[in-house]
């Protein structure tokens, strides 16, 4: 089944962009598919040591639902957000448009805002099993854990 599936994803997805940019996808961090991930409250010297064994010029990290762009030791490290499940302050879905080419790449974290009424009234009539945990993200009522 899914469980399966997810159990058995691998732990990175290294890729090359068309101009040479060396690209690391990851869950939390580097090595890391759990754990605090890389945390906006983080200094340039906790991300360093985060990802010095990364081997990349641009890093896309989850997990912390938190979108972010920053550069340390000279390598881009990128938080997606998150499309369903964000964190105060900004409870608006968050996703990362790349474009990539030979001449290099833009990145940009775009946000949308969306009615978290309407998905919790739908998460409510299916029963979801989750109901608690997402109501909780979208109502704004669970705070990042690095600020608890």
């Amino acid at each position: 089944g899914d469980l399966a599936w997810i159990a058995n994803l691998p732990l990175e997805h290294r890729m090359a962009l068309p101009d040479g940019t060396h690209v690391l996808c990851v869950h939390a961090a580097p090595g890391q598919d759990d754990g605090t991930g890389i945390r906006p409250t983080m200094s340039d010297a906790e991300v360093a040591t985060a990802i010095a064994d990364a081997n990349a010029d641009l890093i896309f990290v989850g997990h912390t639902h938190w979108a972010l762009d920053r550069t340390v030791n000279g390598a881009r490290v990128v938080n997606l957000g998150s499309v369903s499940l964000q964190v105060l302050p900004d409870l608006r879905a968050s996703y990362v448009l790349l474009e990539a080419d030979e001449a290099g790449y833009q990145l940009e974290i775009r946000k949308v805002d969306y009615d978290h009424g309407v998905v919790i009234s739908q998460l409510v009539a299916q029963k979801h099993p989750a109901l608690d945990t997402i109501r909780g993200f979208l109502s704004g009522q669970r705070r990042p854990f690095w600020e608890q």
